[in-house]
């Protein structure tokens, strides 16, 4: 049928003069369902239609959907920070952790109610949002603020230069290593680099601050070795 549609003050207006309420509803037409949003308008709804059977539950928070690892995920690239920033990091992870599991959980953050009325299910849904949880990059940027931008930056610049000379050191160590250079094919030097990184694990996580995967380390720099002959020098 064709007609004017009123605006919602005309509604208010025309509903308040003729002595009825309005309750603003949102409607899945598929399913029956019919969606009063707002609490006060359901209950006032529920009690205007003379329903005296109401369905209703809670919805609870799980702590450990809160929780943060310690272990910092590497897409946050952490390890282009010195050691006492990333130390201070996991203690605050530690700090906000200890607030989660001594949060109490068994407050509802949501609840649900629904009747059935000539064929349609009318709800409401209230859901309380937690204003206790912290992320990753939260706890990260909180710490950084702390440090002066230029500090920052000369702090990467010094362990990126330590990380480049300890590289550089590893280098030599397996290079004046025998078993290095008769590792002449990739498949020997394969079997070099699982022994040579099971016996030296510290060197590992060297090479992980260096974007290095241990064996494909130990390829590059072979390259390195044969190009200046040292494939070729005899160890005394």
């Amino acid at each position: 049928m064709e007609g004017k549609v009123l605006t919602k003050e005309e509604l208010e207006n025309t509903a308040s003069k003729m002595g009825f309420s309005l309750i603003e509803i949102e409607c899945e037409k598929s399913c029956n369902k019919i969606e009063i949003a707002n609490q006060n308008d359901f209950l006032d709804f529920h009690e205007h239609v003379e329903n005296l059977l109401l369905f209703y539950y809670y919805d609870y928070e799980d702590k450990m959907n809160f929780m943060l690892p310690v272990e910092i995920p590497e897409e946050y690239n952490l390890k282009q920070y010195p050691k006492t920033i990333i130390e201070r990091i996991s203690t605050k992870i530690k700090e906000y952790n200890t607030m989660i599991n001594e949060t109490d959980f068994n407050t509802p953050s949501g609840l649900t109610m629904h009747y059935i009325k000539d064929g349609f299910l009318f709800y409401n849904y209230v859901f309380e949002e937690p204003n206790i949880f912290s992320t990753y990059d939260e706890i990260i940027n909180e710490v950084l603020q702390d440090f002066p931008s230029k500090e920052l930056d000369e702090m990467k610049k010094i362990k990126q230069e330590k990380i480049k000379n300890n590289v550089q050191e590893l280098k030599e160590i397996i290079f004046a290593d025998p078993n290095f250079k008769v590792a002449t094919n990739p498949i020997e030097r394969k079997i070099y680099a699982k022994s040579f990184f099971d016996n030296n694990p510290t060197y590992v996580d060297l090479l992980n601050e260096a974007d290095w995967i241990p064996v494909l380390f130990i390829h590059h720099i072979w390259k390195e070795f044969k190009s200046k002959g040292l494939h070729k020098k005899r160890y005394a």
